[in-house]
């Protein structure tokens, strides 16, 4: 009671001005850029953990299997870097590269080693650069812009989360939204993802939500975990049900984590730790996991793979990682029509 008397008024505030900001932009009064190729959008409208990042992954290599030559742009949240950079993993330290880079474009590129990506808090200029040093790109992926006005968008997709619960769409500070249901009136294609996670009351209101918005297509995904590797040898592991684990994340959304673990590989969980998201590991905090995990008699520490790129300069034989995978429900021949479209 006390935090919504306290909260309430400060969301007010924040609402009235995402939609002046709206106002602003949609009517003309500052421009908006246009870059030269056709730009997708993958964002949401709540604060982290809705699996942005895992969205861009599944769309880049869909568009790899479609022999569409594409790049990413991202801000590079918690990056050393203000103004754009291109980001390089081939042979440095992935540890290093999160700090300099932040996590998730340098957990692209090392899943996407091929894929040029560039960080920058100016959409726009990260566009330009990447552009100017890769010849050939057809279109650009720009992680988290659904709210970068200054950069026109040809097709935005907006992630839905299946686990987050309703009162989450509240406007921040006393819920999580960044904007309202209404603004995916500018989305193409929304996408409610963790299908599999989310509660039947959970996709019901999120489909009730988005079922009114006839401009935009709606699809569904799926998270699966495919298999563990060994974050020091790279090596599929097997026989998964013979060892004990204690897991580690540093996510916006925890709990998907582990109920994925059990419900797709059906291992012993023994212990876990949770850190904020994006968090910056130092050999503190490695240590005190790792002293953690012997307590609970784990013989193994599992991590995500956005905390395997931080992790990396401490690979120990005892650590692994999980590799996601994301599974659409439906086909996607519209998306890739519409996609087609865009790049004549």
């Amino acid at each position: 009671m006390i935090r919504n008397l306290v909260y309430a008024p400060l969301s007010q505030a924040f609402s009235a001005a995402v939609k002046i900001r709206e106002r602003v932009y949609s009517r003309g009064l500052i421009s908006t850029f246009s870059v030269g190729v056709p730009v997708i959008s993958v964002g949401n409208i709540t604060v982290g953990g809705t699996g942005k990042t895992p969205t861009v992954d599944f769309f880049l290599r869909h568009f790899g299997k479609l022999g569409i030559k594409v790049g990413v742009v991202s801000r590079g949240y918690r990056s050393r870097n203000a103004g754009p950079t291109l980001v390089t993993a081939e042979g440095r330290d992935l540890s290093f590269c999160a700090t300099e880079f932040g996590d998730e474009p340098t957990m692209i590129k090392w899943r996407n080693p091929d894929v040029p990506v560039v960080i920058g808090r100016d959409r726009v200029k990260a566009c330009k650069l990447l552009l100017g040093r890769n010849s050939g790109v057809q279109c650009i992926l720009a992680d988290d812009a659904f709210q970068h006005w200054r950069l026109k968008r040809d097709l935005d997709i907006v992630v839905l989360d299946a686990t987050e619960n309703p009162e989450s769409y509240e406007y921040l500070p006393l819920g999580r939204a960044r904007e309202g249901f209404e603004s995916l009136a500018r989305a193409h294609f929304i996408l409610i993802n963790k299908t599999n996670l989310g509660s039947s009351k959970n996709i019901e209101f999120l489909m009730n939500k988005v079922k009114n918005f006839k401009s935009s297509s709606i699809l569904k995904f799926q998270y699966r975990i495919t298999g563990l590797r060994g974050l020091k040898s790279g090596e599929l592991q097997n026989d998964l049900r013979a060892r004990k684990y204690y897991i580690v994340s540093g996510i916006g959304r925890s709990v998907t984590f582990r109920a994925l673990l059990q419900n797709d590989l059906g291992i012993e969980i023994v212990g876990e730790f949770q850190f904020p998201d994006h968090f910056s590991y130092e050999i503190n905090s490695i240590q005190k996991v790792m002293m953690e995990a012997r307590k609970s008699g784990a013989d193994r520490i599992l991590m995500t793979e956005k905390d395997a790129v931080k992790f990396q300069r401490w690979a120990h034989d005892e650590f692994l990682y999980s590799e996601l995978e994301m599974v659409p429900e439906l086909s996607l021949e519209h998306f890739d029509g519409q996609v087609s479209s865009l790049l004549r």
